[in-house]
């Protein structure tokens, strides 16, 4: 995370040297010593980025000191009187206000938030941040809270300041630039986020004010969901001032079972979605794409069946799984193959349905669960590596949480690990796909696909029409897969993968029409947390490939100046997505 930070610093840079490049007139007589200042620090960035992949932290604390004391000369130049005057002079002055806000922004990275993500690349801090011999210290957590949520303070203002320029007066590659820097920098403020509310709320979700119960769903994408995959194998884990134990592990299927009514109160529109197989089905709680629905669901069933009231649930996946074992080793399982990073997903999602019965298939997933915990609360050879697969398995929906108590999930929601439909951010309004199985078979690890989003027109009214483009690509074989893959073979021929593709609109969109294969064709529609829902049936035959493409309207927006940064959330699956995002262009407002 703090190589990425610095990242994003020298994006900054090199905006600022953009601008600079584009003054005229008195400006250029007041950048010329800007911009050698600037590729001063940008040559501290370069060292700072090499120091931290060497690990040579003292060398890179004493980089941070000295860019800081650029950054503030700089701040100190810009904010001089002229400048101030200058900048808000109409025409070209207005690249001269964007260079005082990007070197404002640098400043206060520099000072305020770089030295605590630091800090958090300290081996002895990253090794206090994960299991060791069965517990955490949650000491350290706590006394880091305060300076994280100090730097995650500061990343969101600067979040803030950079998307408050007008891009209206700048030169187009200045106005790039910018973009670039606010995408930048929202990567940054996700996992600096995450950092900070983690530290806020694992203290407590781990037992330091009191024993905690937390249920861990083992999402199998061979079968899609919503969220990832059918919640396979669970683990639930008992939690006491860091010291953690599991105590029960089972599957769904056979350990929770179905129910003759929903275990909590649907609402209409997730009826009119979902049906009532929703609140009934353990493998169907995540049939939507909003996980703290389905983790109320999970964990109300396990009450039911147990007598036991979980705290938090958790929810992850072979692929995150195999992302840890990159950093960890291999990881013995009694009751079937070692898993390994290069064989965990073929083996969980596709060799134990050829090799093993489904009574030996649930042994060894559980052993699976209970292996890895053990491998994990043990502790890790390089804590930073393992921290960083987390990272990477987060910022792809790859773990989820959800907390039972209130006040931490309003923590929570504010991060990726929500997998939450919160209210979308204005300027970034997020289009969702989601894939649900059709065929009743574990042919999901066969799926591939991109997706392409697109700001395709105006709207008359001012807001804008975004352009979902998306394939599907089935690479299944014609023959020889035994008949725990191919399931109840929904689509009549066993081969076909039948996916019910959910489009979501941003908060308080629409969607205006489908295409499949370039052919108009309806599709069912429905609400989810104040969105539009579009929700259409694509059969895959092997090797078959299928563009499914949606137009969707956003909400209204009060000025026409407004850049939009959409982004686009699709359901994890066996295989990475190729996926591309295009900002929005501006649109007039009609009186």
């Amino acid at each position: 995370m703090s190589r990425r930070v610095v990242r994003i610093a020298a994006a900054v840079v090199v905006t600022v040297v953009a601008l600079v490049a584009s003054g005229a007139g008195w400006a250029v007589l007041r950048v010329l010593p800007v911009r050698a200042d600037l590729v001063q620090a940008a040559s501290l960035l370069r060292d700072l980025e090499g120091q931290l992949g060497a690990s040579d932290l003292g060398a890179a604390r004493a980089t941070l000191d000295d860019l800081a004391r650029q950054a503030h000369a700089l701040r100190a130049t810009t904010d001089a009187p002229d400048w101030r005057l200058a900048a808000r002079a109409p025409g070209p002055a207005a690249n001269l206000a964007a260079i005082r806000t990007v070197v404002s922004v640098l400043d206060d990275l520099t000072t305020n938030a770089m030295p605590a993500v630091l800090e958090l690349a300290d081996p002895a801090a990253l090794g206090q941040l994960l299991p060791r011999e069965g517990r955490l210290d949650l000491t350290p957590l706590a006394a880091a809270a305060p300076a994280l949520r100090q730097a995650d303070m500061v990343v969101q203002t600067s979040i803030a300041r950079v998307a408050a320029i007008d891009p209206s007066g700048l030169r187009p590659e200045v106005r790039d630039g910018l973009g670039q820097l606010r995408e930048g920098l929202a990567r940054v403020g996700s996992l600096v986020g995450a950092a900070a509310k983690a530290s806020q709320v694992l203290p407590s979700m781990l037992g330091a004010y009191g024993p905690r119960t937390i249920l861990v769903l083992f999402q199998n994408p061979a079968e899609l969901r919503a969220t990832g995959g059918i919640p396979g194998a669970f683990l639930v884990i008992r939690a006491e001032d860091g010291a953690l134990r599991p105590v029960d592990q089972g599957t769904a299927a056979a350990g929770l079972r179905s129910f003759p009514t929903p275990v909590l109160p649907l609402t209409d529109e997730q009826v009119a979605l979902y049906t009532e197989r929703l609140g009934r089905y353990p493998a169907d709680v995540n049939l939507t794409p909003h996980f703290p629905t389905a983790a109320a669901l999970a964990a109300e069933m396990y009450r039911l069946r147990s007598g036991t009231a979980v705290d938090a649930v958790v929810a992850t996946d072979p692929v995150a799984l195999s992302y840890v074992l990159a950093t960890t080793g291999p990881v013995d399982v009694p009751s079937g193959p070692t898993l390994t990073a290069e064989n965990a997903v073929r083996v969980l999602l596709s060799d134990i349905y050829a090799t093993m019965d489904g009574p030996t298939q649930n042994r060894y997933i559980i052993d699976v669960a209970l292996a890895v915990f053990d491998r994990l609360a043990r502790g890790v050879p390089n804590p930073a590596a393992t921290l960083t697969a987390l990272a990477k398995a987060a910022a792809e929906y790859r773990i989820l949480v959800w907390s039972a108590h209130e006040p931490e999930q309003e923590v929570i929601d504010d991060t990726v690990l929500a997998g939450a439909l919160v209210a979308d951010d204005p300027a970034r309004p997020t289009v969702g796909v989601y894939l649900n199985d059709g065929s009743g078979a574990k042919l999901g690890y066969y799926i591939t696909g991109s997706a392409r989003l697109v700001a395709s027109e105006c709207h008359p009214d001012g807001r804008r029409i975004l352009t979902l483009r998306l394939t599907l690509t089935s690479t299944a074989p014609a023959d020889g897969l035994p008949d725990s893959v191919l399931g109840l073979g929904l689509a009549r021929d066993p081969y076909t993968v039948r996916t019910n593709v959910l489009v979501v609109s941003p908060t308080r969109g629409a969607l205006l029409e489908m295409t499949l294969d370039g052919t108009p064709t309806a599709f069912g529609q429905g609400l989810e947390q104040r969105r539009a829902v579009g929700v259409l049936t694509v059969d895959l035959a092997p090797g078959q490939t299928r563009e499914l493409v949606a137009h969707i309207l956003t909400q209204k927006y009060a000025s026409e100046k407004m850049d939009l940064w959409p982004t686009l959330r699709i359901t994890p699956g066996v295989n990475p997505w190729a996926i591309a995002v295009e900002p929005t262009q501006n649109c007039p407002i009609a009186d």
